[in-house]
């Protein structure tokens, strides 16, 4: 703490969403592979490196935003942030519907996995600046696996709602993904309550 600064807070959230966002679509890419897509790999996206997951607004404009609130006024609302998004060929799948849903919720599970091994260090570390870190990473992971579960275009929640859609009602559906930040920001600006609630809830469950 730096005056009224929350230097700690600010690293804690870049870095929940360096590590929430790498991994998450990590893990997309690399379940795809093992399941017999290879195209996350002819992409280069089976990487931990950080520039293959990238998206200028999602992963660094986004959580810039967030970092400076964080530095300011504390990490205390909703946050939320994505990568570039990536590209699967169902048909390389034995079941593709089963398939598909197996990694659109890897990334969902990548985050979740994140926020309980953080929440665990911040128990053990509480008094120190290293438990605060990990702290503000449980958070910020904690807000990306609530809100990427969600059945809305765009987010992997809506990505399994879609498997069980009729072909025309999937591709309606599908036609929303472009509209995707107009639906984040309606649940910023319209419904942050009731996901801070549903997040609340999720930190309950890992023991936060």
């Amino acid at each position: 703490m730096v005056g009224s600064l929350n230097l700690v807070a600010g690293l804690g959230v870049a870095l929940g969403f360096l590590i929430g966002i790498v991994l998450h679509h990590w893990a997309h890419a690399r379940v795809a592979v093992a399941l017999g897509d290879r195209t996350p790999k002819l992409m280069g996206r089976v990487s931990l490196r950080i520039k293959p997951h990238v998206d200028t607004l999602g992963s660094i404009i986004m959580p810039i935003v967030f970092i400076v609130v964080a530095i300011f006024q504390g990490p205390y609302g909703m946050m939320f942030g994505w990568g570039k998004a990536q590209s699967f060929n169902p048909r390389a799948f034995k079941n593709p519907k089963r398939d598909m849903i197996l990694v659109a919720l890897s990334g969902p599970a990548a985050t979740a996995i994140v926020a309980a091994v953080s929440a665990a260090i911040a128990r053990a570390e509480l008094h120190n600046d290293i438990g605060l870190i990990f702290g503000y990473i449980m958070i910020v992971n904690s807000f990306l696996t609530v809100i990427e579960l969600l059945p809305i275009p765009g987010r992997d929640g809506g990505r399994v709602l879609v498997r069980f859609l009729s072909p025309r009602a999937a591709m309606k559906f599908e036609d929303l993904v472009q509209y995707e930040v107009i639906f984040l920001l309606v649940l910023f600006i319209f419904l942050e309550p009731v996901v801070v609630r549903m997040t609340d809830s999720f930190r309950r469950l890992i023991g936060a």
